[in-house]
């Protein structure tokens, strides 16, 4: 019975009257409501070849419920990890619409797309593909979404672009995310940090903060080489520390900051090595760590964002 409901919403889709095709894009949304109804869809090539042609081929300026009703659609789909990658199934054709429903000013579906990129970047492996896309799409098209994220008059459609932030937190997962975001002749980074205060959106601001703090983790700007730590020394970030451990109360942070200190306050000379990374850890500090671990897990960073 299910395969004879699709079939004769195909027909509906390839209608040539937009009132019937509106009302199969509805009737998919709705199904799509649920975790088996978008299953169903997202598996239903047919469907998703459809659908996919409706997205590119609607002006982002277009006033009409089509536009909306597929991009809900499509992010249902891409909630789960097997409904992301039947969407990113079609992401070459795809993507390039929905950057300009997102970078485009008189966009007025752009919070709805951004919904979708969120959903299609939450995990690892589909966020890489993103990447790269976007940044085969165009050299600056990464540069514009930060733009566009980080510009709170951006859209002039009433549309807010909160949640483009978090698809920066989605690719502050990835190293060649963060290498992006990091690149000092972009300027990317500098633009985040007003965010870190922004409370006119939490969500923003959160993920804001997550994206700084991912960023923390690339290898060649913490406190891994030598060069690093020499330029934290010049910056005196030790006074910074110092006056964070006066209030900090969460211990394993505390241990953190402890840690951190007791590389930077060391010589080079006495630390003995380039690259921390490359030291092999006893044993027994690999316990200590993974004790720390353990009891991080109890108040876990969260998730990259995921929007339903």
């Amino acid at each position: 019975m299910a395969e004879a409901a699709l079939r004769e919403l195909i027909e509906m889709l390839m209608s040539e009257k937009e009132d019937v095709r509106l009302g199969a894009h509805l009737t998919l949304a709705q199904l799509s409501g649920t975790s088996e109804g978008a299953l169903l869809v997202g598996q239903c090539s047919s469907i998703m070849n459809l659908v996919i042609g409706s997205l590119v081929t609607i002006s982002p300026e277009d006033s009409s419920q089509l536009l909306p009703t597929v991009l809900t659609l499509l992010t249902n789909i891409a909630v789960t990890p097997a409904g992301a990658k039947a969407v990113l199934s079609h992401l070459k054709t795809m993507l390039p619409s929905v950057l300009k429903l997102i970078t485009e000013p008189k966009s007025r579906h752009a919070d709805r797309a951004c919904a979708l990129l969120v959903n299609i970047t939450h995990q690892k492996e589909h966020c890489q593909a993103v990447l790269q896309c976007v940044q085969e799409t165009s050299s600056s098209a990464l540069h514009t979404l930060l733009l566009a994220a980080t510009n709170t008059s951006y859209n002039t459609a009433d549309n807010s672009l909160d949640l483009l932030m978090s698809v920066f937190e989605n690719i502050s997962q990835l190293p060649e995310g963060r290498k992006a975001l990091l690149d000092r002749k972009s300027v990317m980074i500098q633009r985040l940090l007003p965010f870190t205060q922004y409370m006119a959106s939490t969500s923003r601001r959160r993920s804001a903060v997550a994206t700084l703090h991912n960023c923390c983790f690339q290898k060649v700007d913490l406190c891994a080489t030598s060069t690093s730590r020499e330029r934290l020394r010049k910056l005196n970030i030790y006074l910074v520390l110092r006056e964070l451990h006066k209030w900090e109360t969460n211990e394993p942070c505390l241990t953190l900051l402890e840690d951190l200190v007791n590389i930077l306050i060391r010589t080079e000379e006495e630390i003995g090595v380039d690259d921390l990374s490359s030291m092999e850890i006893p044993e027994d500090l690999r316990k200590k760590f993974e004790d720390l671990n353990k009891q991080n897990e109890d108040d876990p960073i969260p998730a990259p964002s995921k929007s339903e």
